[in-house]
């Protein structure tokens, strides 16, 4: 597979997934006891891993991971969201979006998930310190390994065209 081949697919995929993240970000700020905001937030979070990953996006793919485990603690907890987890998973939203365009302009993802990581991973901490038994923390597993390549399957072409 040439990821090249599946950048412009990807670019549009993921601009669709952030600005759904976005709206259900925006939804859970007025509901932060909605469980099912919490799901679709967490389904579109590891929708961009998946993506990422199977196009060697490894910064994308690192910091959606660490979203995913606090996501997945205030799934099991089904308590409301902290106005700090949502601020934290609003600017790892700002820093998706900002890879996503440097990858748009220049095929790289200029993403350092480094600074928002030790954020997400005090969340998962604080989440695990408020509940019995804990679960092991992520910076005590690996961090993930690039996706390997799905078996081959239908593929689509598309021809994008541009004018200057």
């Amino acid at each position: 597979m040439d990821p090249a081949e599946y950048l412009p697919l990807f670019i549009a995929e993921c601009r669709e997934h952030l600005q759904e993240l976005n709206v259900s970000i925006v939804a859970l700020e007025r509901n932060p006891g909605d469980a099912s905001g919490v799901d679709a937030i967490f389904r579109v979070v590891h929708s961009v891993k998946g993506m990422a990953g199977t196009m060697g996006f490894a910064g994308m793919m690192r910091l959606t991971h660490e979203m995913e485990e606090v996501l997945e603690l205030v799934r099991q907890r089904r308590g409301a969201v902290s106005r700090e987890t949502i601020d934290i998973v609003l600017e790892c939203l700002d820093a998706l979006s900002a890879a996503l365009d440097a990858i748009e302009e220049g095929g790289e993802e200029k993403l350092d998930p480094e600074p928002l990581i030790p954020r997400l991973r005090a969340l998962v901490r604080a989440r695990q310190s408020s509940d019995q038994p804990p679960v092991a923390a992520p910076e005590d597993r690996p961090a993930p390994a690039p996706a390997v390549a799905p078996a081959p399957r239908p593929t689509v072409r598309v021809d994008i065209a541009a004018s200057a």
